[in-house]
């Protein structure tokens, strides 16, 4: 299993959405957004684009102040997207607030390396 990190800052002026680029392949089975303790409380929104800009997934609501397991498909389904060399947005709901201040945000992903379905 690759663990794929990503940190990111945001701050009062600069807290527009971030993106990363994947470069692995494989089966994407969890992630995780492990977001500050924002001054407002403020969400997060995952999504996972293939190398086409098609949607993968999309996870909206995700907590500030938090360490949130996400699932690359709901548990009922037999399937999980596979990751080929897309790539990952982190959008801030808005001002996380704080004048000064910097959040660190940080997107870990689980990929089963070199695996298809």
């Amino acid at each position: 299993m690759l663990r794929i990190s990503h940190t990111h800052t945001i701050t009062a002026t600069s807290f527009a959405a971030n993106t990363f680029r994947l470069h692995n392949d494989g089966i994407l089975f969890f992630g995780q957004l492990v977001a500050a303790n924002c001054a407002n409380g403020i969400t997060f929104t995952v999504t996972i684009k293939d190398e086409d800009g098609n949607i993968l997934f999309n996870e909206a609501a995700l907590a500030e102040n938090n360490n949130t397991t996400f699932f690359a498909a709901p548990k009922t389904d037999d399937y999980a997207p596979v990751v080929a060399r897309g790539s990952v947005t982190i959008t801030p709901s808005g001002d996380p607030g704080g004048a000064g201040t910097e959040y660190a945000i940080v997107c870990n992903l689980y990929v089963m390396e070199n695996q298809y379905i």
